[in-house]
């Protein structure tokens, strides 16, 4: 590559001389050319030209420089670069030189570099080969830059890279020996809250059954009161381990729907009779309304399961009244050639519900308000089991509420209209 760029050579001319009109122009050429040149020096790139008729190279001082030989024609040698380029690179190297020298391709390669001082460096060379018009000569020009702290600052980036990954790695293989192990343990744990529901509800239900026995041959009116209500206590023992063996299947994704046919005023029925003396001993008017489209509509879908949600939310409704009205409301909330999506609500005038509590109530074991859990009593086992039924019927649940005044908790379960094949 190169002997130095000689300097702009003096453009002054005489008034006299018959290239005097070009003055101005070659002024401004040599200004250009020296412009140039202290921009490629700030930049430190480094130009070279091979010309084929003679077959010798010129280098700019630049290019002395980042080759770090002395500024001298004689090192401007083919054979003493590729001596100094990396072995792993060489071959690399001469491959891209012939096929720019051959006119396949421009040259545009990266490579390291052993300086005379030992120092190794990345150079970047650039480089275009030129046929002049007669055909015979060829001028093959191209550019050269230090690229080693850009290489340093690409492996460091590498490096870091590097090892944030195996971190990820590492964390998200703990975050998975993790996880697995808290599925593990929530496995074990439905396992056993079923497991130990199924072993409660046997001897409950033989202690019902004898305690209904004895109420029944009681002739001591305090007698009949204990005893009804060791009823009473047992069935709700009763429910509350059922609601346990309902939350573990479906957590275990044993629980299936049982569809069939079925017409909703027919579990609106039911509710009046399980609700309306409940609510009645409490001073709470109970009413249930139905859409004229739905009073004798059949459907398909879980009417148990229907049934039982509905039940927890009236449960709550008249639990937690002390006076006014719970009003149960069924209607279609859409509906296509197949499908039904049924929308229940329930709406009472109760103490109502703090906005706080309202995005927990849902969850398993939560509740509202403390002081009137403890006042009506609740495990929050009923509404959490309420969202998975519902969730299990492709529907949603929500609840309105404003504390004083009362709340309205609704639903929307996705039925079909057609038998299931």
């Amino acid at each position: 590559m190169t002997m130095p760029i000689a300097p702009a050579p003096d453009c002054s001319v005489s008034p006299n001389s018959s290239i005097a009109p070009f003055a101005p122009e070659l002024a401004r050429l040599q200004h250009l050319n020296a412009w140039h040149e202290q921009a490629l020096a700030f930049a430190n790139i480094g130009l070279y030209r091979w010309e084929s008729a003679s077959d010798q190279w010129f280098w700019s001082d630049e290019m002395y420089g980042i080759r770090g030989f002395p500024r001298d024609p004689r090192f401007a040698n083919p054979a003493d670069f590729y001596a100094r380029v990396h072995p792993d690179d060489q071959e690399r190297v001469l491959t891209a030189e012939i096929a720019c020298k051959e006119g396949r391709a421009p040259l545009d390669v990266e490579y390291r570099f052993l300086l005379p001082n030992g120092d190794l460096r990345w150079h970047r060379e650039r480089a275009n080969l030129v046929r002049l018009p007669d055909g015979k000569q060829e001028i093959l020009s191209g550019a050269l830059i230090d690229i080693t702290e850009q290489k340093r600052a690409e492996l460091e980036f590498e490096r870091r890279q590097d090892h944030l990954e195996a971190l990820v790695d590492d964390r998200t293989a703990a975050l998975r020996v993790a996880k697995d192990a808290v599925e593990s343990a929530h496995r074990a744990k439905n396992m056993f809250v079923a497991n130990v529901s199924h072993e409660l509800r046997t001897p409950l239900n033989a202690i019902m059954g004898m305690t209904d026995l004895a109420f029944r041959r009681a002739e001591d009116p305090r007698l009949q009161g204990y005893l009804d209500k060791a009823k009473k206590a047992s069935r709700r023992l009763l429910s509350l381990i059922n609601d346990l063996i309902d939350i573990a299947d479906i957590e275990a994704e044993r629980m299936s729907l049982e569809i069939d046919a079925f017409q909703p005023a027919m579990v609106a029925a039911s509710l009046k009779e399980i609700f309306g003396p409940a609510a009645a001993a409490k001073g709470v008017a109970f009413s249930i309304e139905i859409a004229p489209d739905l009073s004798e509509r059949t459907t398909y879908g879980d009417p148990v399961r229907i049934t039982q949600i509905v039940r927890n939310l009236a449960d709550n409704a008249i639990k937690f009244s002390e006076k006014g009205r719970v009003t149960i409301r069924f209607r279609i909330a859409s509906e296509t050639s197949t499908e039904l999506s049924l929308h229940c609500s329930v709406e009472d005038e109760g103490m109502g519900i703090p906005e706080a509590d309202l995005q927990r109530i849902f969850t398993l074991f939560e509740q509202g308000d403390g002081s009137s859990t403890r006042r009506h009593g609740g495990t929050g086992l009923g509404l959490a089991l309420c969202r998975k039924l519902v969730h299990l019927m492709n529907g949603e649940i929500g609840v309105t509420s404003r504390p004083g005044v009362g709340s309205t908790f609704h639903f929307t379960v996705r039925l079909t209209s057609v038998a299931p094949k």
